[in-house]
């Protein structure tokens, strides 16, 4: 257990380190600079890049920053993996819409259409049939968004403010933190969403921080990587 080492450094710095070490594989994986990722005849064209790229977000934004933290003592509420204390229903009833209008906004930016979605044979595959387009939901929803999420809304924020701040109504100065690795993360990503993961990380670790919970900003994200994905699909394929 790695509350042995907690005598000789606070549990945080311990979190951040692992967490930032496993930022830094996945941005090397996915942007090849670790390995180059072979063709296949198994699978066609990019599909096997593309479950390299969920694995990798999968198990190192999300199984090993949560584990990491759980070792550490930490719970999965303490984590914001619970149910939202504060009403939802304002912050969807805005956010849905605006995050729809976000992904339809980006499907007409050439740089977003050459990034997304991650597949570009499944992409095609879906253009003609709504089965792959589900399941590239489907995917997208729990290998990527949800530890995203888990990652940048819960491990990166959660251990770092402190519980008597969410009844004062004043933003703790740890939630802005989280904004800088989420957002160094999009380095390579087409410039309109590498400018707007600043203001959307401020937004969703306010919404996070105000719920105690992941789950809204986790939907909010979603909706705006599903609404991006099906116009680019539905316009260019």
């Amino acid at each position: 257990m790695l509350k042995h080492y907690t005598k000789w450094c606070s549990p945080q710095v311990i979190l951040l380190t692992v967490t930032t070490f496993s930022m830094s594989f996945y941005w090397a994986i996915v942007n090849n600079q670790l390995f180059s990722i072979p063709p296949t005849s198994r699978l066609p064209g990019d599909i096997v890049a593309y479950l390299v790229r969920l694995a990798s977000i999968t198990l190192l934004l999300g199984v090993l920053p949560l584990l990491t933290a759980r070792m550490l003592g930490f719970r999965m509420s303490d984590l914001g993996i619970r149910r939202p204390t504060a009403k939802i229903a304002p912050y969807m009833m805005l956010g849905i819409p605006i995050m729809i209008l976000v992904g339809l906004g980006g499907s007409l930016d050439p740089g977003m259409v050459n990034f997304y979605p991650f597949s570009k044979t499944i992409a095609s595959y879906a253009a003609d049939n709504i089965v792959w387009l589900l399941l590239h939901a489907l995917f997208y929803m729990l290998f990527y968004y949800i530890p995203w999420e888990c990652c940048f809304r819960g491990v990166m924020l959660f251990p770092f403010v402190e519980r008597s701040t969410v009844n004062t109504g004043r933003p703790p100065p740890a939630l802005f933190f989280q904004i800088v690795p989420s957002t160094m993360l999009h380095f390579g990503h087409p410039l309109p969403e590498l400018l707007g993961a600043i203001p959307f990380g401020i937004v969703a670790g306010y919404i996070a921080w105000r719920c105690r919970s992941l789950i809204p900003v986790w939907i909010l994200h979603l909706t705006a990587g599903i609404a991006l994905d099906s116009a680019i699909i539905y316009r260019v394929y």
